[in-house]
């Protein structure tokens, strides 16, 4: 009886997923992440002063909204700020550590 198990395990075996081609989704990921790439944009004067302004202001406590450069991307974190360091220039969302120079908008609702 105990053989006749394993057989029906062993048989199921075979309707597993196979990937014929190993490692093609990963390339094909590693593809996109890099054609998804964007450059740095170059803050206006206006801008620049803008986000100045907010971060003047802004301390420990308060509620953000922060869209930043990122390994080659624009991302945005939202909420409260946990860490604000003008010193070291950077301040921390939710836990996300955003140096005041990767910056491309901020708003503080």
């Amino acid at each position: 009886m105990r053989r006749g198990r394993m057989d029906r395990i062993d048989r199921a075996k075979q309707f597993l997923p196979f990937d014929a081609m190993k490692g093609l989704q990963e390339a094909l990921r590693a593809e996109e992440e890099r054609m998804s790439r964007v450059e740095r944009r170059e803050l206006g004067e206006e801008d620049a002063a803008h986000i100045s302004r907010i971060l003047g202001i802004l301390g420990k406590g308060d509620f953000v909204k922060a869209v930043f450069f990122r390994a080659g991307r624009y991302v945005s974190a939202e909420g409260k700020i946990t860490r604000f360091d003008p010193v070291r220039r950077f301040l921390e969302v939710e836990g996300e550590r955003i140096p005041f120079d990767d910056i491309g908008e901020l708003e503080r609702p």
